[in-house]
């Protein structure tokens, strides 16, 4: 007899993930709000969601949570997301059609828009340069490369983030 793994338990005990028509019955969308509101049950009307601990607005329905930027994507497409839903602004509750796209894991990443928490600088792309100055770095392609040197952090980020645009498509 064939071992169970993990990962198919896992996969026995998830709930079932409701139907693009199902999710249609219990909820309503703004496309151009990105709000959602309960269209069933006593709720009619009603805002629906709360902000989970990560800062995304999260749906539950029959004790099963969903990403509202998932569950946007998937009124929008008709279907669920396969990868990652980002949000084009980066603002986590702007769950709006035109802010939602879907993603590979390397184009989420390159919209990234804080600095790491270990950063020195407070800036992301930004690091120490000799003389009191800063320098702005950008990755791309796995390949570091130094942008400038700059008298501010500020002045560096600047830089960096106009390099980034042109390096990077995914980023806003």
């Amino acid at each position: 007899m064939k071992a169970i793994t993990t990962r198919q338990q896992r996969a026995r005990n998830q709930p079932k993930k409701l139907s693009i028509d199902e999710l249609r019955e219990v909820f309503s969308y703004d496309p151009l709000t990105g709000a959602f509101h309960w269209a069933s049950v006593m709720k009619v009307g009603k805002e629906a969601g709360c902000v989970d601990h990560l800062g995304y607005l999260v749906l539950t329905v029959h004790k099963v949570r969903y990403k509202a930027h998932r569950v946007a994507f998937a009124f929008v497409h008709g279907r669920w997301p396969v990868g990652i839903v980002d949000h084009v602004n980066g603002c986590a509750l702007d769950n709006s059609a035109s802010n939602i796209r879907e993603v590979t894991p390397q184009q989420n990443r390159q919209n990234q828009r804080r600095a790491r928490s270990d950063c020195k600088t407070g800036f992301q792309g930004v690091v120490n340069a000799p003389g009191n100055r800063f320098a702005a770095v950008l990755t791309s392609g796995g390949k570091r490369r130094r942008i400038g040197t700059f008298d501010t952090a500020q002045a560096a980020h600047e830089a960096y983030c106009a390099a980034k645009r042109a390096a990077h498509p995914f980023f806003a």
